[in-house]
């Protein structure tokens, strides 16, 4: 089962995410920035939802701290926020974001975009799987040959 971490500090949008989703996913949830990278430096995740307004480090600094370390720069990362503006939602898509999701969100329609995400990531690592099979049977050959 895939796991998402919810990062937001507020509670009601924590659980209602994890409400929303806990039926298809392992879901573990933290109330802040810093609680989400030490949550990150030990345990594996297939999706980060981040709010973006929090009080001790903000979600696009956590986000940067994701994307500087090799083992977590691959994570997709959804912004959650109520910075609804089209130059925040710019901004986040810009940098690298894999979605963008307005606050207050509909738990279906975030169930979507979760599904969405983390079908498409599964097709990703499938084919840079098989890719890199494809090479190694190619270094294969060329090393037989040799």
């Amino acid at each position: 089962m895939e796991r998402i971490l919810v990062v937001d500090d507020d509670s009601v949008n924590l659980l209602i995410a994890r409400a929303c989703l806990k039926d298809y996913y392992d879901v573990r949830t933290a109330s802040n920035g810093r609680l989400a990278l030490k949550f990150l430096q030990k345990n594996d995740c297939d999706l980060i939802l981040l709010d973006i307004v929090m009080p001790d480090i903000n979600g696009i600094e956590v986000f940067k701290k994701i994307r500087e370390d090799q083992r977590l720069k691959d994570i997709p990362v959804v912004f959650l926020t109520s910075e609804n503006d089209k130059e925040t939602e710019g901004l986040c898509l810009e940098s690298g974001a894999a979605d963008f999701i307005s606050k207050p969100f509909v738990p279906e329609i975030l169930r979507l975009r979760v599904e969405r995400i983390i079908d498409s990531e599964s097709i990703k690592k499938n084919l840079q799987n098989r890719l890199k099979q494809k090479e190694d049977e190619l270094e294969n050959i060329k090393a037989k040959e040799k």
